[in-house]
């Protein structure tokens, strides 16, 4: 018997990308002696399972069944630009439901308790949740780091460092209307937190404090350079297991096919 083992709790929801990277560190600590859990999305059983790792489903929170569009709460394909898309996430899963959220891995830790809860960052809800409870607990996310956080590049434009104190500004204010679209919707998660028996928080970036680990599931050859990485950021490298619907692929085409192949994918 391994005495040295812990229990993780994984805690997720079905946004596509972000499954894979946390059932395969969820599987290695599984490998390694650990006992693991995850809790998702109904969704995401099957994939948990086949891993081999223990698997709730959310109770009160947003729980897809399946995987169908049906089934999805965002229905973001029907926005009519790219900021609704993103208020879709920010109402839908990330501030709107944070109480619900919570709540569910309340219920779960009183049943089980866990060594760390590794959450994603996409779920503040969760975050709130462990501080309430003194319950350790690190930000797992599948990409680079979505919030504007001092000493990071600004998520999502793909802008170089500034050079010209007029793209500093730019800068700025790319950074500024970030965090202002965030916070528009700290009233959600302040919900969660008074119900807590927190005080609310001014901004949502003060409830990520609360972990001290925040793990990039990417290279940091993928980021640009910055002066000083926040000691709270850990790039840990991709995360590319297949999943476990996955079948070896057979190339359709004779193999001296001179045509050439497009790659077509979703996200990044």
């Amino acid at each position: 018997m391994n005495t040295k083992s812990k229990t993780f709790l994984f805690t997720t929801w079905e946004g596509g990308g972000n499954i894979p990277p946390a059932i395969t560190i969820a599987r290695q600590l599984r490998a390694a002696g650990h006992r693991v859990r995850l809790m998702s999305d109904e969704a995401n059983r099957e994939d948990a399972e086949e891993a081999g790792i223990a698997f709730h489903a959310w109770r009160t929170a947003p729980s897809r069944p399946d995987k169908t569009p049906e089934s999805c709460p965002l229905r973001d394909w029907e926005a009519t630009s790219p900021q609704e898309g993103i208020g879709l996430v920010l109402s839908k899963i990330m501030f709107g439901p944070a109480l619900e959220y919570a709540r569910d891995l309340a219920e779960v830790l009183d049943e089980e308790p866990a060594d760390l809860v590794v959450t994603s960052e996409m779920l503040p809800g969760i975050l709130a949740a462990c501080e309430s409870r003194n319950q350790r607990v690190a930000i797992l996310s599948a990409n680079l780091c979505l919030y504007p956080l001092k000493g990071m590049p600004v998520f999502g434009p793909g802008l170089p460092p500034p050079r010209t104190e007029e793209e500093r500004t730019l800068h700025e204010q790319i950074r500024a209307g970030t965090l202002q679209m965030l916070d528009a919707h700290v009233d959600g998660l302040n919900r969660a937190r008074v119900t807590l028996g927190l005080k609310p928080v001014s901004s949502v970036l003060d409830q990520l404090t609360v972990a001290p680990r925040y793990l990039l599931a990417s290279s940091q050859c993928f980021d640009f350079p910055m002066e000083a990485v926040p000691e709270q950021i850990r790039y840990i490298g991709p995360l590319l297991d297949e999943p476990g619907w996955a079948k070896p692929w057979l190339f359709p085409w004779p193999e001296h096919d001179p045509r050439p192949l497009i790659a077509v994918g979703f996200s990044f």
